[in-house]
């Protein structure tokens, strides 16, 4: 269903097909209002609206076009529907490594599909900023943790690290992120590392929960350490939280208030 309130930014350069637009989205009791590449993306905030149509089937403004609908997307979380010849993914090779985050309808659309589209990037949109806020809180959480924490993909793949992981590794963030653990939390022999990293590849038996940790400057630090799974629903792990800091005296080792916290961080959908 449509948010009784949707009102439609159309971002075309062609008048005419503007007005077929708005003509279209009139039959369908929408409010919306045209504008072009030379309007500043502030009418965004000024006229907040719930939705952005964008008009690609002009060739000569088709690039414009396209980075305003990556802006609109990313900086202001809005919808994005795109008019365009392509059914799918219409992306030029310039933006190939981005993500395509938007919705997109042919040019002959009946007033049926145009509803089902409006529906589908409303929806789309709603579930993409969902991920986004779980990604920030999941951040969030890592940073302020006293633990050092690493986030990590199902192959070992360090994504995220808060300041006393990277205080204890002698890694930054941005040098750690896309590299093994193995490279990153570092074993005084590859036996040792091979063996926690197949244990995120393969399962089986976790390794001893303690280690000498080598800094890629520093000295060595014994540490005790934690892998926890973040798992769907059905138990398949879709990733890990890597737990690690100096051992705890004898009569001092409960973890019961992090362990809380990160399993219910840990479990997702």
């Amino acid at each position: 269903m449509l948010p009784s309130s949707l009102h439609i930014a159309i971002l075309s350069e062609d008048a005419e097909r503007a007005q077929r637009l708005r003509d279209a989205f009139d039959l369908l009791g929408l409010a919306s209002s045209p504008y072009t590449r030379e309007t500043p993306t502030t009418w965004l905030d000024q006229t907040n609206p719930v939705l952005v149509f964008v008009d690609l089937l002009d060739e000569s403004h088709r690039m414009s076009h396209i980075r305003t609908a990556l802006e609109i997307t990313g900086r202001f979380n809005k919808p994005v529907l795109l008019l365009s010849p392509c059914a799918a993914n219409a992306l030029p090779d310039a933006f190939q490594d981005e993500s395509d985050p938007f919705h997109y309808l042919h040019p002959d659309f009946s007033p049926r599909e145009l509803r089902l589209s409006l529906e589908l990037a409303c929806l789309r949109n709603t579930l993409n900023r969902r991920v986004k806020d779980q990604i920030q809180l999941t951040r969030s959480v890592i940073h302020h943790s006293g633990q050092a924490l690493i986030q990590l993909d199902p192959q070992g793949i360090v994504l995220f690290m808060n300041a006393e992981a990277e205080r204890l590794t002698g890694w930054m963030l941005q040098l750690a992120r896309g590299r093994r653990l193995v490279e990153v939390f570092r074993s005084r022999d590859s036996r040792e590392a091979g063996e926690l990293e197949r244990f995120i590849c393969e399962g089986g038996v976790m390794p001893a929960p303690t280690q000498w940790l080598y800094p890629y400057d520093g000295e060595p630090v014994q540490v005790q350490r934690e892998l926890v799974p973040v798992a769907r629903e059905n138990g398949e792990a879709v990733g890990y939280f890597l737990i690690f800091g100096p051992p705890a005296p004898a009569g001092l080792r409960n973890g019961g208030e992090k362990s809380s916290l990160l399993n219910g961080l840990a479990r997702t959908s």
